[in-house]
């Protein structure tokens, strides 16, 4: 067992032999079809050299691996269980996996069924690597890999990618180099060519640079072809943008349709509901009432006038109830208060059939019926009618 310090980098690995990865149709549906690696060796590779992954090998830790964009943690696509072994293919099963609701997963499915030609890469970890001398032969997932390279007899598979380049593509080697390395502790094998007879060395030093045209570099090349490819993805960003503008607007216009008609809504409920409260609140009152000019000694005639001079409005507080307490408390003083009043007054003129009213007994009595006959006696004279004694 050997200890390895690997820029992380190299871990990352994007085979050009494979479909990549892209979209598909079932049913309604929409799934991810991924080829993450074709079983091929991949020539060229900035740290391995042309390098292979033995696809019985490949070994999983865990039920479920996320797939994301670049390699990136914060960019997540999807997730799926572990990898199919598809002869001496890694695939992803595309009934396994499933997106997820993020706006780097959302734009992925948009451009993959604009026919974006999304390329696939993987990162493994190995634990078993064979190190191919130059003319050196081996078996590797049906292939004869001829040395110098490198293949992974044994890895863990860790996540899958779509990308626009390849991870291996992304800068040259230097920078590569100076990334954080990881430390794998691995068991290196070492074939040999069969013409070899000097001693191997240990280490193989490696300075092959792997240059590949970026964009700034395309421009320079082709200022036409890009100039054209600017402005054709110009003008379908404006035309995606004012399709969208167009959803939201009236998206918007429904939204503010539906407030209003809430509010309405809202507005009429709290109307029926002030009214029906108020309605309770007067009929409360109303009942006090009854019950007590009921108990009272006062003509029915004086009830609608008694009313009026306590308002049940009055003990009203701000959660509009009544305070049954005090109100109750006022119309009896208020009924008190008529009952004393009216038994004080006395109205000249008028008679009755109770005379026990007048409160006199005894000679006043007798006096004051005399005073009223006589005064009756002498209106009947004045109007000429005949008095009898």
């Amino acid at each position: 067992m050997e200890i390895l310090k690997v820029p992380n980098g190299a871990l990352r690995l994007t085979d050009l032999e494979s479909d990549g990865a892209c979209m598909f149709a079932d049913g309604d549906a929409k799934k991810i079809k991924m080829i993450a690696y074709s079983g091929k060796i991949i020539k060229g590779h900035w740290y391995w050299g042309d390098l292979a992954i033995d696809v019985s090998g490949v070994k999983f830790d865990r039920d479920k691996f996320p797939v994301l964009e670049q390699h990136d943690i914060a960019k997540k696509i999807a997730f799926s269980k572990k990898p199919l072994k598809d002869g001496d293919m890694l695939t992803l099963d595309p009934n396994t996996t499933k997106f997820v609701d993020t706006p780097f997963s959302e734009e992925f499915q948009k451009l993959s069924e604009q026919g974006f030609p999304y390329q696939a890469s993987i990162y493994a970890v190995p634990t078993k690597i064979e190190r191919l001398e130059e003319d050196a032969k081996a078996e590797v997932n049906g292939y004869t890999m001829k040395g110098p390279g490198t293949i992974w007899r044994e890895c863990f598979y860790q996540e899958s990618s779509v990308c626009v380049f390849g991870y291996d593509k992304n800068t040259e080697s230097k920078a590569f180099s100076k990334e954080e390395k990881t430390e794998l502790e691995v068991e290196e094998l070492s074939s040999l060519s069969v013409n070899e007879d000097a001693e191997t060395e240990t280490e193989i030093e490696q300075e092959e640079e792997v240059k590949f045209m970026d964009l700034k570099q395309f421009k320079k090349d082709h200022p036409e072809v890009a100039e054209e490819f600017a402005n054709e993805v110009e003008e379908k960003m404006k035309k995606e943008f004012e399709k969208e503008k167009e959803t939201f607007s009236n998206t918007i216009d429904s939204l503010n349709t539906r407030i209003d008609d809430q509010d309405k809504k809202i507005a009429s409920f709290e109307k029926s509901e002030a009214i029906r409260t108020e309605n309770e609140l007067k009929a409360k009152a109303d009942s006090i009432w009854d019950v007590a000019l009921a108990k009272s000694d006062l003509r029915k005639s004086l009830y609608p006038k008694v009313r009026k001079h306590v308002s049940y409005s009055d003990f009203v507080g701000e959660e509009n109830v009544l305070d049954l307490e005090k109100f109750t408390e006022a119309v009896a003083n208020e009924i008190s208060d008529w009952e004393s009043r009216t038994k004080e007054e006395v109205v000249l003129g008028a008679g009755g059939s109770n005379r026990d009213e007048l409160g006199l007994d005894g000679e006043d009595k007798k006096k004051q019926l005399q005073e009223n006959k006589d005064r009756v006696n002498n209106l009947l004279k004045l109007a000429g009618h005949p008095v009898k004694d």
